[in-house]
């Protein structure tokens, strides 16, 4: 049997790190996070109606965080969707555009650093290929929050049904499993856009497009979210060693600093851990590529090796597949319980989900979707909308039962399975003479 392909090797994630110092990804960090603050404060200035505090957002942007969150929470529901998609969109492109050079930065240097690899050092260099994906990688951020915007669109719908009088709560009640169904989705990909990082690396490393970015870095949060998790609570770990290191030297020996200077050496210690941090996202797409699609961490985009050297070594050259504790590789992804418990889990978010959201944008004459979320378990509703309540209960115990269905259904379909391999193996008898 074939060995497995094998992510980057442990050195190259302290490798990896050091390179984020490099000038040029430091100076696109810092680029990219100035940006990132201006966008904040604009989006301050629109939703409180008030001139642009570029100031403030220097000398504390945590309480500007905070007092943006505040009052972005007294906003409606779509104003809400159309402010921050607009402003996640900006500031997705950007790092996108950031992040895509310094990707393909660290993945040409890998290369350069083991000449004795069969592979060759591709010709088309960072910039070359933010130039010529320029609207690949512009297009990986709002592509997710357009998708995610459009799901919130039944619920925002029904949220003005449900403010005609008479039937309007009685209509949402009929018609609340396509709300449902639509939350779903959305927290699928709000939950997939942990994996945001990963689309700009993909077309840095394939010199692909936006639907194979978006497809691959999904699919391998997915497939694997346990080795996706530890991968990138390690990537953010070794990323925020300079910021931390800064921040316990200006309380510690340097903390007589003026206020501005140490504004400014916060600024540019938090433009080095981006820097560091996209630095070694590459590694960990490598690693979830060997893991998922089983392709060689030295394989990049016009990294093509000698005919020879893989014919004569295909095994030397692929070493064995690494795995992390808790993962076996004969073990099936999801088991019955497994499944139970993940679809169990999905469909109650998405349930509360939709009920919270609904009652926040819809108010007191909302608060009939709310099973579950007051004292008695049973929401308040009056009059009609006690009809209304009676459907969204129905739904609701329906909702949840289907991760006991789907349950059934894969074990069932396991259980053939497993039945048909074990009669597949039977060697048919041989009849004598």
């Amino acid at each position: 049997m074939a060995p497995r392909a094998s992510g980057p090797e442990p050195a190259e994630w302290l490798a990896a790190a050091f390179r984020g110092v490099h000038p040029v990804r430091w100076a696109l960090a810092l680029s990219a996070l100035a940006v990132t603050g201006v966008v904040a404060a604009g989006v301050q200035a629109l939703v409180a109606r008030q001139a642009l505090d570029l100031a403030g957002w220097w000398q504390d942007p945590v309480t500007q965080v905070r007092e943006l969150g505040s009052q972005m929470a007294e906003r409606s529901t779509l104003g809400l969707i159309v402010r921050l998609g607009a402003a996640l969109a900006v500031v997705g492109m950007t790092w996108s555009l950031a992040g895509a050079w310094i990707a393909r930065n660290e993945l040409l240097a890998r290369l350069r650093g083991r000449p004795d690899l069969p592979y060759t050092t591709p010709s088309l260099g960072p910039t070359g290929l933010v130039a010529g994906k320029f609207k690949q990688l512009m297009v990986c951020g709002p592509i997710v929050i357009i998708l995610a915007s459009l799901m919130l669109m039944p619920l925002v719908v029904a949220t003005w049904i449900n403010m005609i009088p008479g039937l309007g709560p009685t209509i949402v009640g009929i018609l609340l499993p396509v709300v449902l169904v639509a939350d779903l989705f959305f927290l699928l990909l709000v939950v997939g856009m942990l994996s945001w990082p990963l689309m700009p690396v993909t077309i840095a490393a394939e010199n692909t497009d936006t639907f194979d970015a978006l497809s691959r870095s999904y699919n391998y949060l997915y497939a694997k979210p346990i080795r996706f998790l530890f991968l990138l609570v390690m990537s953010l770990a070794l990323s925020a060693v300079p910021f931390v290191a800064v921040l316990y030297a200006l309380d510690g020996p340097f903390a007589g600093w003026p206020a501005t200077t140490r504004q400014a050496v916060l600024f540019v210690a938090a433009g080095l851990s981006a820097s560091v941090f996209w630095s070694l996202q590459p590694l960990v797409y490598l690693h979830l590529r060997a893991a998922v699609d089983d392709t060689d961490s030295r394989q990049i985009a016009g990294s093509e090796g000698p005919a020879a050297s893989i014919e004569e070594e295909p095994i030397a050259s692929v070493p064995e597949k690494s795995q992390l504790p808790g993962e076996s590789e004969a073990a099936p992804r999801f088991g019955p319980f497994g499944l139970l418990v993940a679809l169990l889990l999905l469909v109650t978010t998405a349930w509360f989900f939709t009920a919270w959201l609904f009652m926040r944008s819809g108010g007191e004459d909302a608060q009939w979707i709310g099973w579950g979320w007051f004292d008695g378990f049973v929401p308040p509703a009056p009059g009609i909308k006690g009809m209304a309540a009676l459907l969204a209960l129905v739904w609701g115990a329906l909702w949840l039962l289907l991760p006991f269905v789907g349950a059934v259904r894969g074990y069932g379909a396991r259980s053939a399975s497993d039945e048909k391999s074990a009669d597949k193996t039977k060697a048919p008898a041989q009849p004598i003479g």
